[in-house]
């Protein structure tokens, strides 16, 4: 898939797990559920997995293959979700200082989470609008998307306050499904279909109720973990991105850059240009992405320093743990001990 789609990126696991515990609880089985997706049951359970935009886009379209599109999937789906359910973005926006700063924060950092549609905040006359665009996406799965996204919305905002918010207007593009009723009921609001535009609309004083948990300094941590991801989210963008997911695939044979061109169907001069033009090079990203993996397995398992080097394509220790103190100017055990 292109990289400048504004929905490619890659999402949390718990987004599948939670699409495939709705498909069971309609009596599908898993297997139905995640049919030709490439995800297994191990995957799901797996915390620090992330799956593809491509991925989660099947797993949808096999619930709506077999439920129908009479069924309020996308509502139940993302009443599923708790903020923490992103990870360091969940904690972002729990320890806001108010809530229109906690819209804030999930909005500029929203490819951290499972959205699909593009969000903005603005302001008309007395009222805080967030606006929601669907351009781009698969028209067969568009309004579970946009119905998912805004029911996680909500559930995160009633799990931050203990009052619920009133909504002065909620509009949709969409024509009216057989199930709004339930929406309706679940928003606390009419929702009008087969409008000019998918928003949701409060009263501006709303966006100054303190929210309960705000804790500044933790605040400001993981607004910096969050700009930190996201950095590394779209370093995966582009032809690098797709060279550092090649890398990935090839690195315990070494990722030789031959088997890489092979990959993609580009000559290595083409490549080599082509990267250039992003600003980097074939060597740079094989050592980015030894790296990054390297703290990652360090961090996260029990794999002996030479499991980890033979992971990532070195025929010797040694040489990994050379390369690693080039990186941290520490080996990989003594990096290892402070972390933990």
């Amino acid at each position: 898939m292109p990289g400048n789609r504004h929905w490619d990126f890659p999402r949390p696991m718990a987004t599948a797990a939670i699409l495939v515990d709705v498909g069971q609880r309609h009596g599908l089985s898993r297997g139905q559920c995640l049919a030709g997706t490439g995800v297994t049951a191990s995957m799901l359970a797996d915390p620090q997995a992330t799956i593809t935009a491509a991925q989660e886009l099947r797993l949808i379209r096999n619930l709506l293959k077999h439920l129908g599109d009479a069924v309020p999937l996308g509502l139940e789906a993302g009443q599923r979700y708790e903020a923490t359910s992103f990870g360091i973005w969940g904690f972002a926006v729990l320890n806001a200082r108010t809530m229109r700063q906690a819209v804030e924060v999930g909005v500029r950092y929203a490819r951290l989470t499972t959205a699909w549609c593009a969000p903005r905040i603005e302001d008309r006359g007395e009222q805080a609008v967030m606006t929601v665009r669907v351009d781009g996406l698969p028209a067969d799965v568009s309004q579970f998307l946009l119905e998912r996204d805004a029911a996680i919305l909500m559930s995160i905002q009633r799990s931050m306050v203990p009052v619920r918010i009133p909504l002065e207007q909620v509009t949709c593009n969409f024509p009216r499904p057989p199930y709004h009723a339930a929406v309706d009921d679940y928003f606390g609001a009419p929702v009008r279909y087969d409008q000019p535009e998918n928003l949701i609309a409060v009263h501006q004083m709303l966006g100054t109720l303190p929210v309960p948990s705000h804790n500044t300094a933790f605040f400001r941590r993981c607004e910096q973990e969050c700009e930190r991801l996201l950095d590394s989210h779209q370093r995966m963008e582009g032809l690098a991105g797709q060279v550092r997911q090649c890398i990935t695939r090839h690195l315990q044979a070494g990722a030789p850059l031959e088997r890489v061109c092979e990959a993609l169907g580009m000559h290595r001069r083409t490549l080599h240009r082509h990267l250039a033009k992003e600003g980097t090079d074939y060597a740079s990203l094989l050592e980015e992405t030894r790296q990054t993996l390297a703290q990652q397995l360090l961090a996260t398992t029990d794999f002996s320093v030479e499991e980890i080097a033979l992971q990532l394509g070195y025929r010797q220790a040694t040489n990994f743990i050379r390369a690693f103190k080039r990186w941290q100017s520490v080996t990989p055990l003594q990096w290892q001990h402070r972390r933990r």
